[in-house]
């Protein structure tokens, strides 16, 4: 599955000294705006449905202002 991440705090750019706080819009957005859905060819419908069943009722919450 492909997930992105801020880039700043993969492995590869923490050990030149990038840290969390660097970036504050990226991890805002990542950490605390961001959905993540699995994505790849071996879905199951039953998988789908159960995403689109668990958005479907996120979105009412949210409207809701629960």
């Amino acid at each position: 599955m492909l997930r992105y991440f801020p880039l700043h705090l993969l492995p590869e750019f923490r050990a030149l000294g990038h840290d969390y706080g660097e970036c504050p819009v990226a991890e805002e957005t990542y950490f605390n705006r961001q959905v993540q859905l699995p994505i790849y060819a071996h879905l199951t419908d039953n998988q789908i449905d159960h995403m689109i069943g668990a958005v479907r009722r996120s979105i009412a919450t949210l409207r809701s202002g629960r």
